[in-house]
């Protein structure tokens, strides 16, 4: 459920998902007001709660394909880019007053996206290989494969 709100209204709005950092955001309002919703459905009802719940996603993913799309797009960027003692700040403020972290967190993210790039780049090119490197892509993937 939680996956349904984040990104939905305030796509740049990538503070961490608990109420206390959440303060004033429109889609952690939405998502406790849904949830409080459907707990309120499943205590008047026979049906489960959990049900309700993925009754609701379904419905709020067919009824929202674009909306689903771009959510799915803005998860990806920001589950790539890689934040310091997570704390993102891209804000020109922010440059502004520190901006050897700013330079830090552009070129740690230029070296870790270029590797990921580069990486889809030569399974297009050599899609051979995909049958070969397929047990690299997991963190920690034994390799019980042989190269001649």
């Amino acid at each position: 459920m939680q996956g349904r709100w984040q990104f939905r209204d305030e796509p740049w709005d990538w503070r961490y998902w608990q109420g206390r950092y959440r303060e004033g955001s429109r889609d952690y309002a939405g998502f406790l007001a849904t949830e409080d919703r459907i707990r309120a459905d499943a205590a008047g009802s026979d049906a489960r709660f959990a049900d309700l719940e993925w009754e609701w996603i379904r419905n709020d993913v067919l009824s929202h394909p674009v909306l689903t799309l771009r959510m799915i797009a803005v998860r990806t960027l920001a589950l790539n880019l890689v934040w310091a003692n997570n704390r993102p700040e891209f804000s020109l403020s922010a440059a502004r007053r520190n901006p050897k972290s700013v330079g830090f967190h552009l070129v740690l993210n230029l070296v870790y996206n270029a590797v990921l790039v580069l990486a889809v780049l030569y399974l297009l090119r050599d899609r051979r290989a995909v049958a070969w490197t397929w047990p690299f892509w997991g963190p920690g993937s034994p390799c019980t494969c042989s190269t001649s």
